[in-house]
């Protein structure tokens, strides 16, 4: 019953990682906000299909929540950033310099725990203006076996929200409000 007011706010939470998503600790904490959201509508799910007169609520959405590898991993995903560290998805990070002119560049590149990955020097220490470089982010998820990225699935996470509550509507699990 209150399902679709917590898929709403699932959506705007994905709208606010779409709109940080190249300040990495403001996407980190609406996807952290995202995965709550998402998780609380499979939790009135539950609680309102197993509270149904004539059984076959609990079996039902153990049904639509294990048969769907989104589903399930969203669950997992959301459980662990609450019981055991908060979320950190993987960031590709990509660097780009125009009309650079000039040979003095340096570039570091830091994995999540701040530890030099790789360091590039080049020599002239030409004056390098920050309009001349843009930086751009990617996430996805560390356990993750599929290619999407975090928005991606996050995504198809939210569509099929939205379908497993139209399911329990029309087999009557769930009710419209």
């Amino acid at each position: 019953m209150n399902e679709k007011k917590k898929i709403d706010e699932a959506d705007y939470f994905l709208s606010q990682m779409h709109r940080t998503q190249n300040i990495p600790d403001n996407f980190d904490y609406n996807l952290s906000a995202f995965l709550s959201a998402g998780r609380t509508v499979c939790q009135y799910a539950q609680k309102e299909s197993t509270n149904k007169p004539g059984g076959g609520g609990q079996n039902w959405y153990d049904t639509q929540i294990n048969s769907s590898p989104v589903l399930s991993f969203f669950r997992d995903e959301r459980d662990f950033n609450i019981h055991q560290e908060p979320v950190n998805p993987k960031k590709d990070i990509n660097v780009v310099i125009d009309n650079y002119i000039g040979t003095s560049l340096s570039v570091t590149v830091l994995d999540n725990n701040l530890k030099e990955k790789n360091h590039l020097d080049l020599e002239n220490k030409a004056p390098l203006k920050k309009d001349n470089i843009s930086v751009t982010y990617r996430y996805y998820f560390h356990k993750w076996q599929g290619s999407e990225d975090v928005l991606s699935l996050c995504k198809k996470y939210l569509d099929e929200l939205k379908l497993f509550v139209q399911k329990g509507i029309a087999q009557g699990f769930l009710s419209v409000t």
